[in-house]
């Protein structure tokens, strides 16, 4: 399930720019997004966690769904397939931004301000204001 967060941070943190290889809590190494990782441990609970628990408990992934081979366990096509619509289904969902007051953006949308914000955070060497985008930005939010 991380794998897939961390994957689309990956994407997101090179579209504002960012080098995702670099981070500031994860070292650096090679072939090591260190950068969507540390951006990933806001998202975990959000997206990681709450994807797992909701399958579990509605059964929609159960024992019948893995398959244990050679020392490991994997997932079969179908235990796949509920494990992509769920984390898919759980993006859409809308989520109040602290930052961006008046919208709620879904998870999906939320990962591009946000790495937004750290950029203009890290560039500017400015703090963002609380309860306020920084207008001066292009990641401010349009009226």
């Amino acid at each position: 399930m991380y794998a897939f967060l961390v994957k689309d941070l990956t994407v997101v943190t090179m579209a504002v720019g960012f080098d995702p290889y670099l981070g500031f809590y994860h070292r650096p190494r090679f072939g090591r997004p260190a950068l969507a990782l540390d951006l990933a441990e806001e998202f975990r609970p959000l997206v990681g966690d709450s994807v797992i628990l909701t399958l579990i408990n509605n059964g929609e992934v159960g024992a019948a769904d893995f398959v244990v081979r050679a020392g490991g366990v994997g997932l079969t096509v179908s235990g796949r397939r509920a494990v992509i619509e769920e984390y898919e289904r759980r993006l859409d969902v809308e989520v109040r931004h602290p930052v961006f007051l008046g919208r709620s953006p879904s998870l999906n949308r939320k990962a591009g301000p946000h790495c937004g914000l750290c950029a203009w955070t890290s560039t500017a060497g400015i703090p963002v204001p609380k309860n306020a985008a920084p207008s001066g930005s292009p990641w401010h939010p349009a009226p």
